[in-house]
């Protein structure tokens, strides 16, 4: 019998249409399923796909690498502790 480790990805964009072009690049990747691929609220679309470790993570970095050429900035916003004058 053979022993096949399986695993789940999931990316989250802030358009639809990135999301879009994201799941096509995941699943065109590497041979893994599309589990979900939809909106999950205005501005915000997931898509999550399964499979065995090796095509998740190929998978995975496709999609990343489509999100990251359309996103405005890759830097994470943080949020400040300090109040604020008014």
């Amino acid at each position: 019998m053979i022993d096949v480790t399986l695993a789940i990805g999931m990316i989250e964009t802030l358009s639809l249409p990135t999301g879009v072009r994201a799941a096509d690049a995941m699943v065109k990747a590497a041979a893994v399923q599309l589990l979900v691929s939809r909106t999950i609220c205005p501005g915000k679309y997931i898509t999550i796909v399964g499979g065995d470790v090796g095509a998740v993570r190929a998978s995975m970095q496709a999609g990343l690498a489509e999100r990251a050429w359309s996103a405005p900035s890759r830097r994470p916003t943080r949020r400040s502790r300090r109040p604020t004058s008014t």
